[in-house]
């Protein structure tokens, strides 16, 4: 069915919901049935339901009120959103609540409609029927339309981590497969077909944290679902995930003829994590540690909490370097504990390593939050639109800070030839989210203010004043480079300038050759990072290979090299 057929009808099957059957949304109590007392029987648990659509089929059959129409109601059990009232859940967990009580609303809808849409008869009076079965989808074994269009819909059903009612759930599993022997529990009302059978396994994984706020963000909905799809998942890279089988019991007289064998874990796509089992369970180690922090060092606290919160700001744009004075003494005690500590070199060394890891996982979560503003790939997509100016400087603001704490981590002791090369891989990572962020070309909806444009205005006097203001260039490349947290953009920039400066000095010939070694290098790297700068920066870029090129024929031509 094409796009336009599709939305025609949707729009159609809501109206007729609205203005025909009347439907209205409202709350249950987990404890009672709003069908009437004779259903609270059938609930096994209290409060086990999140929701229920019903009509007023008995109303129409059985009253004699003239006054009567035929109508649809849904109701959310209240106990689902109760824990929004609440002042001290975080964004993480209101947007979790919220997100599963959006869910449970789609998949209620789905049944309105499955007893309103006219069937072979056509007439209201079989319609709504409600402990009739609801129809098969497609070719599923099971009948059971709301989790028939979560599956569809997302790409499978959600789960929550626990269900106890007077708890919040911590979380949600996302479901792969449906239905599996195991869905027959929700489709008692129906016959299981075969042939296809229901799946005899099931493959799920903990939804991350972070989703949650990020299908509140425009960009989600503007750029991944345009991209990968609807089906929610299919953008990420699942870490950690297991399988459970379902071995198909013969003799037992029950319709759920199936129990379930110990759970394994499924290995991550690719090897970056190795054995995933044995990495999830390190991970949860650490998290039960937690527990014995009263016994730990104030340093390795710090170190904790300082890490911790790192890793949040980067997947919430969070500023978090506000707090700087706090916040750079944390870095302080990190790396005064990493040179006090009374270990070994290589003990020091896989300690580094671990810092270099924290600094890798926040650049990386960083470069997804650029991607999800502006698109994948070095090239702005102009369809995205450009963020507010608000938000582009809070993100510029975290990421130069975190480029003044990559440099801090370049300059301690204990780093070896690996750890350097991946900490200068992030620099450059975090230099291209940067120039996303920043663009050098001036419109009305350029940042005018702050470092990144400070930069700007001092390259420009450069410029000018490097072909024969000799005392003038080096002052002002003394003032770029003196900005907290310089560009490395901005570096290379002034590095050129020095070099064309200590070119025209009288020198030997081996400093001539050391100094033109030294700017070979430089100018590597910085044709390096002009391939994946965005196109706003192209221009900029040729304006200082030119600068670069001219020092290396200066030299040459001054000193016939």
């Amino acid at each position: 069915m094409r796009h336009d057929m599709a939305k025609r009808k949707m729009d159609e099957l809501i109206f007729n919901l609205q203005h025909t059957w009347n439907l209205t949304f409202g709350f249950m109590s987990p404890v009672e049935d709003p069908r009437g007392p004779e259903f609270d029987q059938d609930d096994n648990k209290a409060g086990d339901i999140h929701g229920i659509c019903v009509t007023n089929q008995e109303q129409m059959l059985y009253t004699d009120d003239t006054v009567k129409s035929w109508g649809v109601w849904i109701f959310i059990n209240y106990k689902e959103v109760a824990t929004l009232f609440r002042h001290d859940l975080t964004s993480a967990e209101r947007g979790m609540v919220e997100w599963a009580t959006a869910i449970t609303l789609v998949h209620e809808t789905i049944h309105a409609i499955s007893y309103t849409t006219p069937k072979s008869d056509g007439t209201p009076l079989q319609n709504l029927i409600t402990d009739s079965p609801p129809p098969y989808f497609d070719m599923e074994p099971a009948a059971k339309v709301g989790f028939s269009f979560e599956a569809c819909l997302n790409g499978g059903t959600s789960a929550n981590f626990l269900t106890d009612e007077y708890r919040l759930p911590y979380g949600h599993w996302f479901e792969r497969m449906w239905p599996t022997l195991e869905s027959q529990y929700f489709c008692e009302q129906s016959v299981t077909l075969t042939q296809p059978d229901p799946y005899d396994y099931q493959e799920k994984f903990p939804i991350p944290v972070t989703f949650y706020e990020e299908i509140q963000q425009k960009g989600f909905w503007d750029y991944m679902v345009y991209r990968f799809g609807h089906k929610l998942f299919h953008f990420r890279a699942v870490k950690h995930e297991i399988r459970l089988n379902f071995t198909v019991r013969t003799k037992q007289k029950t319709p759920l003829k199936f129990s379930t064998s110990k759970p394994f874990s499924v290995a991550a796509v690719g090897d970056e994590f190795g054995a995933t089992g044995q990495h999830l369970m390190i991970k949860w180690e650490q998290i039960h540690s937690v527990y014995d922090m009263q016994t730990v060092e104030q340093d390795l606290k710090t170190a904790s909490i300082f890490s911790t919160n790192l890793i949040r700001s980067s997947t919430t744009e969070e500023t978090f370097w506000t707090q700087s004075r706090q916040q750079h003494q944390s870095v302080q005690v990190i790396f005064d504990h990493l040179q006090n500590m009374n270990t070994s070199s290589g003990d020091r060394t896989a300690s580094f390593g671990q810092l270099v890891e924290l600094v890798s996982i926040i650049v990386r979560n960083h470069e997804q939050i650029i991607s999800i503003l502006f698109g994948t790939g070095p090239y702005v997509q102009p369809r995205m639109g450009t963020p507010s100016e608000q938000r582009r400087r809070t993100l510029l603001s975290w990421n130069r800070c975190i480029s003044i704490f990559i440099k801090d981590c370049r300059a301690q002791q204990s780093i070896n030839e690996h750890h350097a090369t991946r900490l200068a891989e992030n620099a450059t990572a975090l230099e291209i989210c940067r120039m996303r962020l920043f663009t050098p070309i001036i419109t009305p909806e350029s940042i005018h203010t702050g470092p990144d444009f400070q930069e700007l205005a001092l390259l420009l006097r450069i410029q000018q004043s490097a072909a024969g203001e000799a005392v003038q260039c080096w002052d002002q490349c003394m003032q770029l480079r003196a900005i907290d947290g310089c560009s490395l953009f901005a570096t290379f920039c002034a590095n050129f300038a020095i070099f064309s400066l200590y070119a025209r000095r009288e020198q030997s010939v081996a400093d001539r050759e050391k100094i033109l070694g030294m700017f070979r290098q430089e100018y590597e790297r910085f044709v390096k990072l002009r391939g994946r700068a965005p196109r706003s920066w192209a221009q900029i870029f040729m304006v200082w290979v030119e600068f670069a090129q001219n020092v290396v024929r200066s030299i040459r031509e001054t000193y016939q090299m």
